[in-house]
């Protein structure tokens, strides 16, 4: 008898993939981390320096993706500064809440953006970008997670930094004083020494 063996993949059905948002997590591959220190200054300055800002503009500029800062449309356009902003501006926004709050949820967050931002915008867009926001500053530690809460680290070396020049700025301006103060009672001796001696008649 003659045995046909079809190869293992003829009778295989095509595999269906579906996106997923990517787990709010600190590990990131070295590809995707930022390839340079960031630049110290402001929050602003700090996320127009994020490759993943870079890359998540690219993605929104080639697939026409709906955010918050720009209008659907039925036909690509040639991206605007205001859209290729979108995403920067965003995470701005994000950061602003994280640091008046202190602390927060995912769900929290995102229902304030919700109430915050247009009507009009879509609840699932807000949460994809909320996501990409999230892990960008997560790569930055500027924020942290413990369970559901998120929490505001902030820029806490340029703090740092800044406390120290503070100090020292203190301490060279509390020598300069000294200084002064010791070259005044100097002058001040002088000045005596050199006075003739008067006697009340």
């Amino acid at each position: 008898m003659y045995d046909w063996n079809p190869p293992c993949d003829y009778f295989s059905s095509p595999q269906l993939t579906s996106y997923a948002p990517p787990p709010l997590s600190a590990s990131y591959s070295s590809s995707s981390l930022i390839t340079a220190s960031p630049r110290k200054g402001s929050i602003a300055s700090l996320l127009n320096s994020i490759n993943e800002l870079q890359q998540l503009d690219q993605e929104e500029q080639s697939t026409n993706y709906l955010t918050h800062f720009t209008t659907a449309v039925d036909e690509p356009e040639p991206p605007t500064a205001t859209h290729k902003k979108g995403l920067r501006l965003f995470s701005q926004h994000v950061c602003d809440i994280l640091q008046q709050r202190g602390r927060v949820t995912y769900n929290e967050l995102v229902e304030q953006l919700m109430d915050e931002l247009e009507a009009s915008s879509d609840p699932k867009n807000i949460r994809r970008r909320v996501y990409d926001a999230l892990n960008v500053l997560m790569a930055i530690h500027f924020i942290s997670k413990d369970k559901k809460e998120i929490h505001w680290i902030g820029d806490t070396l340029s703090m740092e930094e800044d406390l120290e020049r503070e100090e020292q700025r203190y301490l060279e301006l509390t020598h300069q004083i000294d200084v002064k103060r010791k070259e005044i009672q100097m002058e001040k001796y002088d000045f005596s020494r050199q006075m003739p001696f008067t006697f009340a008649t």
